[in-house]
């Protein structure tokens, strides 16, 4: 029987990951972004944490960050083309 007290780490990854996109799609961009930051610190890799982060960057006017997030995805995403559209657009 699983041990109901341990946290599964790729279970509270995706979630996060959920949470965030809503957060996104509600227009809470700056809480988007925390819920984004607080997943890199637990998973500074993870391609889809910066694809999010560099969406709520590039909502909040900060291009530069956005373009940084979004580089960074574009290095370890399979699927590259919203990543380059929203790059593209965040250096128009």
């Amino acid at each position: 029987m699983p041990d109901k007290h341990v946290v599964d780490t790729h279970d509270s990854k995706e979630r996060m990951i959920d949470d965030g996109f809503k957060m996104l799609g509600r227009g809470d961009f700056q809480v988007a972004l925390t819920q984004f930051s607080r997943l890199l610190k637990l998973d500074p890799k993870n391609p889809t944490a910066h694809y999010g982060a560099g969406s709520a960057c590039a909502a909040l006017g900060k291009f530069l960050e956005a373009v940084i997030h979004y580089r960074f995805a574009e290095k370890r995403a399979k699927n590259k083309a919203s990543i380059y559209h929203q790059k593209a657009h965040s250096l128009w």
